[in-house]
């Protein structure tokens, strides 16, 4: 059938057969011969002749299309688009069964169908179902053709079917001929007027060759071929190979290897048409021939660098195509660096060596050009089906997502809204929702004005910027009054889908002034008397407090003034951690520095005062960094106070360095033991420190172990561990293997070390490691096995 649609319509409307073939070898279209008014001479122009019974056919098929239109496309005739042959439709037409409708009915309530029918029922099952899905897929078709007015109109393609008879006998007659056969081989074989002329060039012969023959130009020579080629109808075995020649960069050669067409044909076509530049791939043709089997067709495209696509096309192998192709084939979620493998796998599977080495910055680009792709967040994308031109067909739906209160949501809450839209336009996760929205611009939406980090929309009257921002979450704090920070996250989260976690962190940091302790206080009353605030303002002269203490001290100034966080605010001050610093200040850490390293010493009851476990670490951490120096239990030499001495902190590593460099890593020692064994630095006589205060800079040695005892001991490890070791190895070092009586070993140990042990104490720290004690003898033993040989062998027993 040449033209199905019009072909089953008529049919269904009582067309014969004959009638229908005549129909349908035309090129009229069904809404012109359904509408023609004058049936007689549209027949006699279609098929030159006249015919009564074909007249009065298509008058009828007019007049039932007019009553039954609507039922038409019901018709059993139209199941031969299912599948189904001409005998099948013709027999349930026979049997009364003139519908699918009729024929489901009769089919679900189990009733009797024709002997041809039972013969395979469930195939004829299938045929319905298949013709269900044709109709469906081709609704807008069916609409062209049965209702659609045709762009050329019929009386002037049936004039130009009489003109092209009239102008076929002038030139049956300027070629000397009776008729022109429907093939050029055919024509060929007749004797015409100038046939050299023609022949000699599709025999291959030049213009200028069969000129020098006839004593003519070569101009003229082509003239006449023109002329020749110019007047003869499409012949048949010319149109068949037309679009190969046309199409296709094929040889001759190949021409008739792989057609049953002679080289007349092929050179005809090239002289009639003139052969276009840009032709595509004999392979492709080769390909759709399916005559080369398709692992040597592969083989033959992997020397020649291309392959076939999903499309069934032949492209080159380049990385456009490949990753085009990577993605369509597998469907995954790729990031770059997944991708670049598949690339690699990719071309060594087509005959290459190895992958393109691409940098990051240049696989994105080539990603982001990728005409089929949708992106994710964290560098993650997607092959993506649809077009952005498919896609515009849905803005009305996707415009009604927006349909919301003014405000920020999370793309999620327009992403879990219509899930249905989701599978229809293939977004399946928020992220792509957001990048297909910009992909097809801000514009497109009326109430949709921004999308940040692919995650919060603003919707309405709320833009990006710190005004609109402010009122939205101004307002719904003004809600919470009184309330818990994590309330307004649990309810943004809940009620616009925004990341509970990033809501209540950017609360706490921009809100801050209406926060404190988690609860939001957002109509506090400031005081109104300007003396407060001048007497705050002389007492709160520090760049760091605890809340509690500014607390404190307002209450102390004016009792009946309410501490919140809004007054902290005015009072130029900014809660951090439960600490209040002073809105100058760039960090804790910077307050701190202002609050304790702005003089030469710093007491350590100040030290000591603020109650807050912050403050206890931050002093420790700024005594390894040297910025604070213990120099006795009273006071701390600050890194300032250094500076006025003529020292710097690399003048403490040094000397911490050649600490190190003296003594024996793993072996126990003190700054006494140091001292006495002969160390010296420039360092000490430069400075004259305390004891304390050379022993708090060792302290501070990374890979120093300290025993905490009645004075301090010391172990430089080679492999420091986070526990400082045990007291009872710092015995066992000194004992070493002979036994001793343990008064004698400690008065040696604390003199030696400047220490103060009592045996009470070392007696009690025993059971931690191998030492032993006996009673007996008041001795101190290396391990218990000693012991027991000399308390026992002095008893006379014998072990």
């Amino acid at each position: 059938m040449k033209n199905p649609i019009m072909y089953c319509t008529l049919a269904a409307l009582g067309l014969s057969q004959n009638t229908l073939e005549k129909l349908d070898a035309s090129d009229c279209h069904f809404y012109q011969i359904i509408n023609e008014h004058n049936v007689p001479v549209l027949w006699e122009q279609l098929v030159e002749r006249r015919s009564t019974h074909a007249v009065r056919e298509i008058q009828a098929a007019q007049t039932e299309w007019q009553n039954h239109r609507q039922a038409v496309l019901d018709s059993v005739c139209f199941l031969v688009m299912g599948g189904a042959d001409d005998k099948l439709v013709q027999t349930l037409r026979r049997n009364g069964i003139n519908t699918v409708s009729q024929l489901d009915y009769m089919i679900n309530n189990q009733m009797k169908l024709p002997s041809y029918w039972r013969k395979a029922p469930e195939k004829n099952l299938e045929i319905i179902q298949r013709y269900r899905d044709w109709q469906m897929i081709s609704q807008a078709a069916i609409d062209q053709e049965l209702e659609t007015i045709p762009e050329v109109d019929l009386s002037a393609t049936l004039q130009h079917r009489v003109n092209s008879h009239n102008e076929q006998r002038h030139m049956i007659k300027w070629l000397g001929i009776e008729q022109v056969p429907n093939t050029l081989v055919a024509f060929l074989d007749l004797d015409f007027k100038k046939k050299d002329f023609l022949v000699g060039r599709l025999s291959g012969l030049t213009l200028q060759e069969i000129g020098n023959a006839y004593g003519l130009t070569r101009e003229r020579v082509r003239q006449i071929v023109d002329q020749i080629v110019k007047r003869l109808p499409l012949f048949d075995d010319v149109e068949k190979y037309k679009k190969l020649v046309l199409s296709y960069d094929i040889q001759l050669d190949q021409f008739l290897n792989y057609t049953q067409g002679t080289p007349e044909i092929f050179e005809y076509i090239q002289i009639k048409y003139k052969r276009p530049k840009n032709l595509k791939s004999v392979d492709q043709y080769l390909l759709s021939l399916n005559k080369v089997a398709p692992e040597v067709l592969a083989e033959r495209l992997n020397c020649r660098q291309k392959f076939v696509n999903h499309a069934n096309r032949i492209v080159d192998l380049t990385t456009s195509h490949v990753i085009d192709e990577i993605l369509f084939t597998h469907r995954n979620v790729f990031t770059r660096e997944t991708l670049l493998v598949e690339l690699d796998k990719f071309f060594r599977a087509h005959g290459q060596a190895h992958g393109p080495e691409l940098s990051e910055r240049a696989l994105q680009a080539q990603v982001e050009r990728q005409p089929h792709i949708i992106q994710r967040t964290n560098g993650y994308f997607r092959y993506y089906e649809l077009a952005l031109s498919d896609v515009s067909d849905y803005l009305d739906e996707i415009n009604a997502l927006f349909e919301v209160a003014d405000g920020i949501y999370g793309i999620d809450y327009f992403f879990e809204q219509n899930q249905a839209l989701m599978a229809e336009i293939d977004i399946r996760e928020s992220s792509e929702l957001a990048n297909l929205l910009k992909a097809l611009g801000y514009e497109q939406f009326d109430r949709l004005n921004t999308i940040v980090r692919q995650s919060q929309v603003y919707i309405g009257r709320i833009n990006n910027d710190e005004a609109s921002k402010d009122k939205f979450y101004l307002d719904i704090l003004l809600q919470f009054d009184g309330q818990t920070a994590d309330d307004v996250a649990d309810y943004l989260q809940a009620s616009y889908q925004l990341k509970r976690v990033s809501v209540w962190a950017y609360i706490n940091k921009v809100y801050k002034k209406y926060i404190h302790n988690n609860t939001i206080t957002m109509n506090a009353k400031l005081p109104t008397n300007p003396e407060f605030y001048a007497k705050m303002q002389i007492v709160l002269d520090q760049s760091l407090y605890p809340f509690e203490q500014v607390a404190g001290i307002i209450k102390l100034i004016d009792p009946a003034v309410q501490v919140s966080p809004l007054l902290v605010d005015k009072l130029g001050y900014v809660e951090r951690s439960g600490l209040l610093m002073r809105k100058d200040c760039h960090s804790l850490d910077d307050a701190l520095k202002k609050l304790w390293l702005v003089d030469d010493y710093v007491p350590t009851d100040e030290l000591k005062a603020y109650p807050n476990r912050w403050f206890t670490l931050k002093a420790y951490q700024l005594e390894l960094r040297h910025d604070l120096i213990a120099m006795d239990p009273t006071r701390y030499l600050t890194i300032r106070g250094l500076n006025k001495l003529g020292l710097t902190k690399a003048d403490i590593d040094n000397f911490l360095q050649e600490v190190v460099a003296f003594v024996d890593d793993d072996v126990f020692f003190t700054w006494k033991s140091l001292v006495d064994a002969g160390f010296e630095s420039s360092f000490m006589a430069k400075t004259g420190f305390s004891d304390e205060a050379y022993e708090r800079l060792i302290f501070t040695i990374p890979s120093i172990r300290t025993i905490k005892t009645r004075g301090v001991i010391f172990i430089n490890e080679t492999h420091p561990t986070p526990v400082c070791p045990p007291l009872v190895n710092f015995l066992a070092q000194e004992l070493g293997q002979q036994p001793c009586d343990i008064d004698d070993f400690l008065l040696k140990i604390n003199h030696k070390f400047n220490l103060n042990l009592d045996k009470a104490k070392v007696l009690e720290k025993l059971s931690k490691g191998q030492l032993a004690y006996a009673p007996e003898t008041q001795r101190l033993y290396p391990d218990q096995q000693t012991m027991y040989a000399d308390v026992y062998q002095g008893m006379g027993i014998e072990i």
